[in-house]
């Protein structure tokens, strides 16, 4: 069953209804140009993580900790999960600028469900960088102990042999 227009203003009155004041003040902040440029925290928590570093991973933790510090409502169970993904999308394809203009409940319900979504593609992101750097550190333990075995190899060869002796 399809959910109509007045099923929206629902699920935005209802997810407006779980915030504070002081979460929707903060909400806002994300939309608003910080002082030294044009980048307002809405962008800088979308950007994307670029290669797999340890300093990624970092910058991943960051970003996943500043959306937990908004505390945001969790339990949006009674909103169907294909009009979360919906909404989800719409956060990720507008600009801070376009958001600001949405009616408060929207903009906010918007926000909410987008940030929840990102914050559990951070944490996947986080993982898969973790991971990375994990193959990358047993492959070269590999080859350094392969290095050694090699560099040593033949006086450890002649050792065995005289102890064997």
């Amino acid at each position: 069953m399809e959910c109509s227009a007045p099923c929206g203003r629902h699920h935005f009155q209802h997810i407006h209804s779980l915030l504070s004041d002081a979460q929707k003040q903060a909400l806002d902040l994300l939309l608003e140009p910080s002082r030294d440029g044009n980048k307002t925290p809405w962008s800088w928590l979308k950007e994307p993580t670029g290669r797999t570093s340890p300093e990624a991973l970092l910058h991943v933790i960051e970003r996943v900790e500043a959306i937990r510090s908004l505390a945001l409502p969790n339990d949006l169970s009674i909103i169907y999960p294909n009009r979360l993904r919906q909404l989800a999308k719409i956060g990720a394809r507008y600009e801070p600028f376009a958001l600001r203009r949405f009616p408060e409940p929207k903009r906010y319900a918007i926000l909410v469900v987008s940030l929840r979504e990102l914050s559990q593609d951070l944490i996947d992101q986080a993982f898969e960088i973790h991971h990375r750097q994990m193959i990358a550190l047993q492959s070269q333990g590999r080859k350094n102990q392969e290095e050694i075995q090699q560099h040593n190899g033949k006086a450890i060869n002649t050792m065995v042999v005289a102890f064997a002796e």
